[in-house]
């Protein structure tokens, strides 16, 4: 039986305190290989991996039959984690982009082909892979660093630039006429959040950017640093105004020609650099 529509059911609970999302994609029109396909996660910023707490533990029957409970779920190629991080999910593009990168490795040794071609040939054949889904996630300074480790890796062995030579990752992505992934990552963001802003009020993504939980309340300590945050210091950073907030990017946004080439200007390579998040 060929799998055509798909039901999200979603459970809301508040444990200690804390707001958490189970999820759970079951077809409409189940068989018997479906269910023991079907899996659980639930959602929850101190949900950790087996064994599960109490309370991050949850029983859901599909025809009888219990659905097992995994700590990450892959849906569209992306891998979903229990802990609301996308550490694994980074582990993933990182191995793929490698593998990506290596099976070019005869254009990488080419002489004659010029390293202006390498390096668009890397942008579209590995980039796009490294930053696949990085519309949504919510880079720290230390994942950020990982990407960028990956990044120098790569233009190093392109450019055929040594460690041992001692030059600045500044100096190689000037070399490469190319910006930090940081960058790119940052203009990925911005460009869903246009689309985002110009879709009907009417549309789930529209209602998610401004939703805010009405129950539970915040643990001790510092709050993670979630998507909202990541695009406003996106937005500072491409617009110059350091000042900006939602409302006034949502208002740069509704013009789809001035923001995308906003966008598409500041992804260009203009110099070597990083924020200082």
């Amino acid at each position: 039986m060929q799998m055509t529509w798909l039901h999200w059911i979603t459970a809301r609970k508040v444990f200690k305190k804390q707001l958490t999302f189970c999820i759970c994609m079951v077809p409409r029109e189940v068989s018997d290989s479906m269910v023991k396909k079907t899996e659980a996660m639930v959602i929850g910023k101190a949900t950790s991996q087996r064994p599960y707490t109490k309370e991050a533990t949850v029983n859901i029957t599909v025809e009888d039959t219990p659905v097992q409970q995994v700590s990450d779920f892959t849906y569209l190629g992306t891998i979903i984690s229990s802990d609301g991080t996308i550490d694994h999910e980074l582990s993933a593009r990182i191995q793929k982009a490698s593998g990506a990168f290596n099976q070019l490795s005869n254009i990488w040794k080419n002489r004659t082909i010029q390293s202006y071609t390498k390096i668009r040939i890397y942008k579209a054949a590995v980039l796009t892979i490294l930053l696949y889904g990085s519309e949504v996630w919510n880079t720290t300074k230390k994942q950020l660093h990982r990407f960028e480790v990956f990044h120098q890796r790569c233009l190093r062995r392109i450019l055929r630039i040594r460690w041992l030579d001692r030059v600045r990752n500044t100096e190689v992505l000037e070399r490469a006429k190319i910006n930090p992934v940081e960058t790119f990552i940052g203009a990925n963001r911005l460009r869903w959040f246009g689309h985002v802003t110009r879709m009907p009020d009417t549309r789930l993504p529209k209602y998610l950017l401004n939703w805010t939980p009405a129950h539970g309340r915040r643990s001790r300590g510092r709050p993670r640093k979630n998507w909202r945050k990541c695009l406003l210091e996106d937005a500072a950073a491409f617009t110059g105004n350091t000042d900006i907030d939602l409302k006034g990017a949502s208002e740069m946004a509704s013009d789809r020609k001035l923001w995308r080439e906003m966008i598409r200007h500041k992804r260009e390579f203009i110099g070597a650099g990083h924020s200082n998040d």
